[in-house]
């Protein structure tokens, strides 16, 4: 994301320094039935998807290196390799947040499943063993290898079959985009019921591929810069929330401003 190129310049200890021009931020307040502040309420976003501008490819390959991986979101790699592989993940995002990876290998071997996030950080080791020939799926709930929620997002997982000495690898974009009863906060409301998330975090204009939730394919999708801001409070059965749809963020230069109204 570009920021302008214009700098203001301060005065500061007798220097001329450049200022550091402002961060947009998505910044809001959750507030209760009577209007007062809601503090420590956990904040979620949930995104929209959008088709991707033709021409504009899959998402880009990452993970750890090694091997080219398979096309764009796990496609069948054709005759270039020996034996059918293909590795793709289906979700049912606002049920239980649930992503499947579904993968297919045709001979016993090693197989290695990593989720990172988007600045590559580990975050669950889904698969690390001998698979059977053929189809296999691993279910991965929304938790890092610690146990705790991960935050809506895209994350990229590797994906790693060891066939003997011969090694095939494939890299897929996933989003995950939970609406059920396992998902992290982007953010917690101080005492004034407030929060605000730098819209640079949010993964807008990334790439995925995506299958509807009978696994067909419905090609590129990009992330877009329309999004829900669900907050909830409370715990176990005293626990509440809300959401505020279509919160447009433009084209992320400005800051936007939100209020969720918890009942």
């Amino acid at each position: 994301m570009l920021l302008a190129s214009t700098l203001a310049l301060c005065v500061v200890g007798g220097g001329v320094q450049p200022s550091r021009p402002a961060i947009p931020m998505l910044r809001g307040r959750v507030v209760n039935g009577a209007g007062g502040p809601v503090a420590g309420a956990k904040v979620s976003i949930i995104y929209s998807l959008q088709a991707a501008a033709p021409g504009s490819g899959g998402p880009p390959p990452g993970g750890d290196g090694g091997p080219a991986p398979l096309p764009a979101g796990g496609a069948s790699p054709g005759a270039a390799l020996p034996g059918p592989r293909s590795i793709e993940a289906c979700n049912n995002p606002f049920a239980t947040g649930l992503l499947v990876f579904s993968f297919s290998i045709p001979s016993p071997g090693e197989v290695l499943l990593r989720v990172r996030d988007r600045r590559g950080q580990a975050v669950r080791t889904l698969a690390s063993g001998r698979f059977p020939a053929g189809a296999n799926e691993v279910v991965w709930d929304g938790t890092a290898d610690d146990g705790a929620a991960v935050p809506n997002d895209v994350y990229r997982a590797r994906w790693e079959h060891r066939d003997g000495d011969a090694l095939v690898a494939a890299d897929v974009a996933v989003l995950r985009n939970s609406h059920g009863p396992v998902h992290a906060g982007h953010a917690r409301t101080d005492e004034q019921g407030s929060f605000a998330i730098p819209l640079g975090d949010l993964p807008i204009g990334e790439t995925i591929h995506a299958r509807d939730l009978k696994g067909a394919p419905l090609g590129d999708r990009v992330i877009a810069p329309t999004l829900m801001v669900c907050a909830e409070a409370g715990a176990g059965a005293a626990r509440f929330g809300a959401c505020v749809g279509r919160v447009e963020l433009g084209d992320l230069s400005r800051d936007v401003d939100v209020t969720v109204d918890l009942p």
